[in-house]
């Protein structure tokens, strides 16, 4: 029986819907590492992330709430992940936590593969929670610094542009001037399967924009099915869930494995 060395750790409910065991299970096909990356549903992060040690796994993943809840039991954070405010991938060694957050390189790794960075020069941000923050590093360590930020809670819009020295606008504003933005990025998980989508009015965009949506169940949302109706480049949440894996992949083991159609394949998806 193959030995489990990693594992993806959230509420109950995770073993259900997370993609995360059949992504990082692929990669240990890939690259021929005996091993095994299974879901773990608990309410005691602490309790569960020091018996995973102790039985010497070579890391874990963390979905909502425990990005942040983490950060205290940590002996070490990467620079970005401290940063970025969150973790999302914790590597074991001699007993030690490292933390480290992957999901900025996904996001900006396959942003890159489907347009040209060059030409991104202002961009729209929704939402204004931990994904925001990623994608928002993402960008400005990358001198994409022309962002602004839109939010419900204006509040926290303006908090993260204070943070990140960039902009905020008031929900209202959401559709004054979009047709200035190169990219749109919806960082919330309105249009998530039974919930209800953003309307931006795409029609008003420029024909060169770029519409990128988190989300991945479904993969095509209202979201981005809107955009496409106005032929503007849409990105779905696939590719970023993908990239981030093999990042975290790769802080665990140290080899980068390569994301392909056969890693979309495992997924239930074609590429």
């Amino acid at each position: 029986m193959s030995k489990v060395r990693c594992a993806v750790l959230g509420y109950d409910t995770i073993k259900k819907y997370s993609l995360s065991p059949k992504l990082q299970n692929s990669f240990l096909k890939q690259t021929k590492i005996k091993g095994k990356y299974i879901a773990i549903g608990t309410d005691n992060l602490q309790k569960t992330i020091t018996k995973l040690n102790k039985k010497r796994y070579v890391g874990v993943n963390l979905t909502i709430p425990y990005k942040v809840d983490v950060l205290p039991l940590l002996d070490n954070i990467d620079p970005i992940a401290k940063k970025i405010g969150a973790v999302n991938t914790v590597a074991f060694r001699e007993g030690k936590l490292y933390g480290y957050n992957t999901d900025a390189f996904g996001f900006f790794n396959y942003l890159k593969l489907r347009c040209s960075i060059a030409k991104i020069k202002k961009v729209l941000i929704i939402g204004a929670g931990g994904a925001s923050r990623a994608v928002v590093y993402a960008l400005t360590s990358n001198k994409i610094t022309d962002v602004t930020i839109v939010n419900r809670t204006y509040a926290k819009a303006l908090a993260l542009a204070k943070e990140f020295k960039c902009s905020a606008i008031v929900f209202e504003d959401l559709n004054k001037n979009i047709n200035k933005y190169d990219l749109i990025v919806n960082c919330t998980p309105l249009g998530l399967e039974n919930t209800q989508p953003i309307t931006v009015t795409f029609e008003k965009c420029k024909s060169t924009a770029v519409v990128y949506d988190l989300v991945y169940k479904p993969l095509m949302t209202p979201f981005l099915q809107n955009a496409k109706k106005h032929k503007l480049t849409t990105i779905d949440g696939l590719g970023m869930l993908a990239y981030q894996a093999a990042k975290a992949f790769e802080i665990w083991f140290g080899v980068m494995p390569e994301v392909n159609e056969e890693t979309y394949g495992a997924l239930g998806f074609t590429k």
